[in-house]
């Protein structure tokens, strides 16, 4: 665990770099190439693990971590798909057993659970450094359980708002989830990047 503070620009790439050498990782374990954005300020003001120190970053700029054959994979959100998997491609089962009939399973969440105001409150340099809190808000939703986050990241109240957005944006496209197994042909799928069903 560790504590730390970032003031100036730096990108967020050097930022999860130096993390992960805090933690006692190799960097050449570690792809950061796809994290371009700058960061004009950040601090871990108490002790934080490695991923506690990651998980704000992540928020904020939209990208996830995965671990890829014993190494560390930053991937931004929203990159272009690096394949399509068929139909026939899903359902993978054992040579020897029946094709299951349900190449995709489908699960719904409840609308009535879904929150109807996120709200991310940061460090804003128009208000001399002070807290900033912006909130995103739907008609629909009656979760009394509503999206809060507070982050040590420096931020415009436009960018809050448009993290507000995306938090409330991400938890209601999340609404239905698919989930299914694919035939070997994708034995190398990675985790954290996108990938389309032809349905």
């Amino acid at each position: 665990e560790f504590t730390a503070t970032v003031e100036g620009l730096l990108g967020v790439g050097e930022i999860v770099g130096d993390v992960v050498r805090r933690c006692g990782l190799d960097l050449n374990l570690v792809a950061t190439g796809s994290l371009t954005d700058d960061v004009r300020g950040y601090a871990i003001g108490q002790a934080a693990s490695g991923v506690g120190a990651l998980q704000p970053l992540a928020l904020a700029f939209d990208f996830d971590v995965a671990e890829v054959g014993g190494a560390l994979r930053c991937v931004k959100r929203g990159a272009s798909a690096l394949g399509v998997i068929l139909l026939e491609q899903l359902a993978g089962h054992d040579g020897t057993a029946a094709r299951p009939d349900d190449e995709i399973r489908w699960t719904r969440t409840q609308v009535t659970s879904l929150p109807r105001e996120a709200t991310i409150t940061f460090p804003d340099p128009d208000r001399d450094w002070q807290p900033n809190a912006q909130s995103a808000r739907r008609s629909q939703g009656s979760a009394d359980s509503n999206l809060a986050s507070e982050i040590a990241v420096v931020l415009s109240a436009d960018e809050g708002r448009r993290l507000a957005d995306r938090m409330l944006w991400e938890a209601w496209t999340g609404i239905q989830t698919a989930t299914a197994q694919t035939d070997d042909r994708w034995i190398s799928i990675e985790p954290g990047r996108t990938y389309y069903f032809q349905t």
